[in-house]
Order: structure tokens, then C-alpha cells, then sequence
């Protein structure tokens, strides 16, 4: 299992960037203006209404390397695992039910898994080279669905895909939208020939909450909402007075000499997540991780470190995971714990968990990741 490190928050920092390269509209919903020299301690108990933890099971086949993506559907936990190249699912107790591995060239066979999105029809797969997998409730396949893109995220609804396109000779737009049969139906968000090459961020980009889908550029602080005009409406921009960036990408690399440099002059966003009520965004200030959330009701926005006061004697990152990619389902935020940080002196700051579920107590270092998955309000 990997460790999370310095290194690894000081990828995020020098990728998270910012972008006014796009295709949508100029109407804001709200600009959330985080002032960075006040930040406060914010409760979780404030916005988490119920956590549960998932041992998953671990056996010779079901061996998980590192967790990309967790989705939660119809009692089900489904897991991408990056390093086995497969998809798990899981009872949401953690009983394994099926692993879906089918490597090669044949039909219902990829290349190498990037993205899924669960449905009532059944899966739908992300091949990083040119194409969406179609597997039934059964995971029998059903058709493949070529888009013809080198493309890795995806986003869908009952007639569409949004597929984000990976770097290809600019300039390009950065989302393909295509339908059901593979047409494709419009490009948005073009991409500036200087910034070509550079997409290899680890923030989020797309989320879907019900039945909306949202959208952040890769180096950008806005969040776009799809919507029922079939346009994208700036739905949330996240502005650190000052320290916001608004530039070029290159602008950034001429501003920094080193990926640890002390004066980096920007703070970004990283991921964001959208639930019933709230919207979440974190951002990293001198390698520290922070986060903010917006009330969508009230309009209420706070910004600081966040006490998980809902786990005892639990100190960690939030929202984060051992290999930085936190997932949204739902109305649920999942986090992946790594069992070495539970049982293990030098991390024994994650062992309230194990006061929270007393099956964690037989827990080895060698066994899959602990999901933790916190309801919202």
C-alpha cells in the first residue's frame, strides 16, 4: 500500500491551476470569496449527518492496489482499482459479489479502465483510449460505444455523455458530448495551444448529483452546471482575492522555480463535490489542505480546517484518501483509508476508527482499504 506524502501534495499544488479558457455562460449563481487570512476551524457534525465504515473483504483475487473511484447504487459499492485494472463490487457490507477484469482487444474487452458510471441499465466503462463499455446488470456485455477521442473521465444522463477529452494537438475542446449511438452533438470549453500537454492534474472534474451534472476545468476555479437550455452556466467561481489566479498556465511556471518553492504566489482549488444541501471545495494553502463549504439554501459560506468531531480521537486530512482521489456518491462522501494508517504506531491518529467499529480491530496491514463514508445533511 502506498503511503501519502509531501510529495504527493505538492502534485496537487503545482497542477490544480486555473483557466479562463471556456465555452459557457457568464451567469454566476454566486462568487465565493474566501478570505485565506481568516480561516476558521468548521465542525463536520455541522454538515455530516451519519458515517459508516466498510471493511472490504480482502482475499487472493480481491486484492485492491489503489481506489480511484467508489460508487454506492442499490446497495452496492462499486470500486475502480487503478493498479489491477478492474472493477469490484462489493455488498454494502463489504461481501465481494463480482470482479470485473476483462483485458484485451476482443469484444467487451479494454485496454485500460479510467472511468465507470453506474445505472439501472447496467455499467458503462471508460477506456482510456477511444471508447465507453456497455455491461448489463449481469455484467454481460452489451455494445461498445466509440467516441473516436483519447479521453478518460466521463459524466452521463439518460441521453448523453460528456466525455473529457485528454491532451490531443491543440487547439481542442476539452468536452466531447456525444449521444447514445455515438453521434457527436457539440464540443465545448477549447483549449489555448500553450496549454497543451499539461493536463495531468488530479482534481476532479466532473460530478453528477441526482439527476444535474456539473463541471470544472482541470486549471480552473468555476463550477459549471448542465442546464435544461443544453448549455453549461457558471454555476460557482471560488476567488482568493489576491492570490487568485487568472492567467495563462505558463504565467504560473514563470512565477516558480521549484515544485516546493515558499513564494508561490496562488492558492487553487483541488476537488469539489456537490450533495443536497451543500457544496464542498478544497484548496491547499503552503501544502496544508482546506476546505470550504457553501450552503446552497442559505447562501452560508465557511472556509478553514475541518475537526472531524463526528470520530474519536480522529485526526485526518478531510476530505482526502492514501492516494488523493476522494469520491462523491450520492449524498455521500467516501474516503479510503489504507488499514497501515489504522493499525500502526506511527499512524495511530486514525485509530478512533476502530472505536467506531470494532471490526477494525482484527484489521492487517496487507488487507483492502477501509472505506469511510460520510451522509450529508
Amino acid at each position: 500500500m502506498k503511503r501519502l506524502t509531501v510529495n504527493f501534495f505538492i502534485l496537487f499544488l503545482i497542477v490544480t491551476l486555473s483557466s479562463c479558457s471556456n465555452n459557457g455562460t457568464k451567469e454566476h449563481d454566486s462568487v465565493l470569496e474566501i478570505d485565506y487570512k481568516n480561516l476558521e476551524e468548521i465542525k463536520l457534525s455541522d454538515y455530516v449527518d451519519n458515517i459508516k465504515v466498510v471493511k472490504l473483504a480482502t482475499s487472493d483475487d480481491v486484492l485492491i492496489g489503489e481506489i480511484v473511484k467508489v460508487e454506492l447504487f442499490n446497495n452496492r459499492i462499486y470500486v475502480l482499482d487503478r493498479l489491477s485494472n478492474a472493477l469490484f463490487i462489493f455488498t454494502d457490507e463489504g461481501e465481494i459479489i463480482y470482479k470485473l477484469r476483462k483485458i484485451g482487444q476482443g469484444p467487451g474487452e479494454y485496454n485500460t479502465l479510467f472511468d465507470f458510471a453506474v445505472t439501472d441499465d447496467g455499467l458503462y466503462l471508460s477506456d482510456i483510449g477511444n471508447a465507453i463499455l456497455h455491461y448489463d446488470k449481469d455484467f454481460n456485455f452489451v455494445r461498445k460505444i466509440a467516441h473516436y477521442s483519447i479521453a478518460g473521465n466521463f459524466v452521463m444522463n439518460d441521453e448523453y455523455f460528456w466525455i473529457y477529452r485528454e491532451p490531443v494537438p491543440a487547439p481542442y475542446s476539452q468536452i466531447l458530448m456525444i449521444d447514445r449511438n455515438a453521434r457527436t452533438l457539440d464540443e465545448f470549453f477549447p483549449k489555448k495551444a500553450s496549454e497543451d500537454g499539461m493536463n495531468l492534474a488530479s482534481s476532479n472534474m466532473f460530478q453528477k448529483h441526482e439527476s444535474h451534472i456539473y463541471f470544472s476545468p482541470r486549471y480552473g476555479n468555476t463550477v459549471y452546471k448542465w442546464t435544461s437550455e443544453n448549455k453549461w452556466q457558471e454555476f460557482i467561481t471560488l476567488s482568493f482575492g489576491n492570490k487568485t489566479f487568472h492567467g495563462d498556465i505558463n504565467e504560473y511556471y514563470s512565477k516558480m522555480s521549484e515544485p516546493d518553492d515558499a513564494d508561490f504566489p496562488y492558492i487553487v482549488r483541488r476537488d469539489f463535490f456537490v450533495f443536497n444541501n451543500f457544496l464542498l471545495c478544497d484548496f491547499n494553502i503552503d501544502f496544508r489542505l482546506y476546505c470550504c463549504f457553501y450552503d446552497l439554501k442559505t447562501k452560508e459560506l465557511k472556509a478553514g480546517k475541518v475537526k472531524n468531531d463526528l470520530i474519536p480521537d480522529y485526526e485526518s486530512w478531510f476530505p482526502t484518501s492514501y492516494n488523493g482521489y476522494t469520491s462523491q456518491s450520492n449524498n455521500c462522501l467516501i474516503e479510503c483509508i489504507v488499514p497501515e494508517w489504522i493499525v500502526s504506531e506511527e499512524y495511530g491518529y486514525y485509530r478512533g476508527l476502530c472505536k467506531l467499529d470494532e471490526s477494525l480491530k482484527d484489521l492487517n496491514e496487507d488487507d483492502n482499504p477501509v472505506l469511510v463514508i460520510y451522509e450529508f445533511k
